[in-house]
């Protein structure tokens, strides 16, 4: 029995002996375990967020480089032959007309978009001079890259000149799409844009700008833009000053340059995007609110007005010429606000009306801005005026002229090149 007792006393201590070495086994082996899934959670995380990140970039590489061909297909115009062509658009451009640029022909036009052939830069673009093969002169936009910001400069061009016709418009040719970058065609100005003229700088022609001159360039520009704002939707321009404003040989405005214009449907009031254009000429409310509205071009074109009437430039560093014009105004000083070339006009009653007109486009309050629609109504207005003023004050001197018995040869020319100054088309 004792022999018994300390066998079963012995056993029971066996076994208490190797489950405690088993807890204890279990207890050490435990300590990697936990170990090993915590890294395993963290390689997991690592790996998911390194996922959303390339993917979040493939996703904006994609929308950077989608461009929507069939919109523009359809919005163009274009022939069946001329969309079948359009499928290869890495190396050709489609016209109206149905001629077909290739990239390379372009490329020898501007002769390698050479610096000489080079007319105008800014932003993402260079303008170049450019003659094709049949000695058509054109006007290419180059648009370098093709980011996000250089396709939408692009598809904004193409939106806006595909749903629009007008004589103060700049006609469009045609684009080229590549893959290092997009082109645009238009036809060419030798006269170059209102900036240059005004401000005498190099490459513009020697070109006179006298009031009635000025003026129907203000009329003209006016009804560009408020054909602009009768669209349905509405295109809001965005970015309208005297550099984008081309003019004819007759001294005939065009308004180009709708790289940055915007769409905005007649049930919607504005709209509120990203600030763009030329600081000088954005309305305060876009500036401080970001709210876009019709009225920010009616805006910008006041000062383009109060550039024609003062011949002053807006961008020019520390000087504000909206409270310049008002100071002297204040004082008394109006006729002193007007270029020195045109101060000595007969046409100042006309002037200091315009000067009027452009104060009303400029007015803090959106509200109490004119339309372009009533801008145009004024100007034409003024500008009938100005014209029958110059047709008779021609017919005046050429009878003086003639009753006096001294028009000769050189007198007459003189009135022949002073009848061309007067002439103003009525568009």
């Amino acid at each position: 029995m004792r022999s018994t007792a300390s066998w079963l006393h012995h056993h029971e201590e066996q076994l208490a002996s190797n489950n405690h070495q088993q807890l204890v086994g279990l207890q050490v082996s435990g300590a990697p375990l936990v170990s090993e899934l915590l890294l395993l959670c963290c390689v997991l995380s690592v790996c998911i967020f390194l996922g959303a990140q390339v993917s979040a970039l493939l996703s904006r590489c994609f929308r950077a480089l989608s461009f929507d061909l069939e919109d523009v297909k359809g919005k163009l115009l274009l022939t069946n032959s001329d969309q079948s062509l359009l499928q290869n658009t890495t190396t050709t451009t489609t016209k109206h007309d149905g001629v077909v640029f290739r990239y390379q022909e372009l490329q020898k036009a501007t002769q390698g978009f050479d610096k000489k052939c080079l007319i105008g830069e800014g932003g993402f673009a260079k303008v170049y001079k450019a003659v094709l093969p049949d000695s058509t002169v054109v006007a290419v936009k180059r648009l370098e890259g093709r980011g996000h910001a250089s396709d939408r400069e692009f598809k904004a061009e193409l939106d806006t000149l595909a749903k629009s016709r007008h004589p103060n418009l700049v006609t469009f040719l045609g684009y080229c799409r590549t893959r290092q970058c997009n082109l645009l065609v238009y036809e060419y100005f030798e006269n170059g844009s209102l900036d240059k003229i005004l401000r005498d700088r190099s490459g513009s022609r020697d070109v006179h700008l006298d009031w009635p001159a000025r003026l129907k360039i203000a009329h003209g520009a006016a009804q560009g833009l408020a054909y602009l704002h009768s669209q349905q939707p509405r295109i809001i321009h965005r970015d309208i000053k005297t550099s984008n404003i081309l003019l004819s040989d007759k001294l005939e405005a065009r308004v180009c340059d709708f790289g940055l214009a915007r769409f905005i449907d007649a049930s919607k009031s504005h709209l509120t995007t990203h600030l763009a254009g030329t600081r000088a000429h954005i309305a305060p409310e876009y500036q401080s609110d970001l709210r876009l509205t019709v009225k920010c071009d009616v805006y910008s074109f006041g000062i383009v007005l109060l550039q024609l009437l003062t011949g002053k430039d807006p961008s020019r560093r520390k000087f504000d010429l909206i409270s310049w014009v008002k100071a002297r105004q204040a004082k008394g000083q109006e006729l002193e606000v007007f270029d020195p070339r045109i101060r000595s006009s007969r046409h100042k009653e006309s002037m200091v009306r315009v000067l009027k007109i452009a104060l009303q486009c400029i007015e803090t309050a959106p509200n109490r801005r004119p339309t372009m629609d009533e801008v145009v109504e004024n100007l034409s207005n003024l500008y009938n005026c100005t014209a029958g003023s110059s047709s008779s004050s021609l017919r005046d001197k050429r009878s003086r002229a003639a009753s006096s018995g001294d028009l000769v040869a050189d007198e007459e020319s003189q009135i022949e090149e002073e009848d061309d100054e007067m002439q103003i088309q009525s568009f």
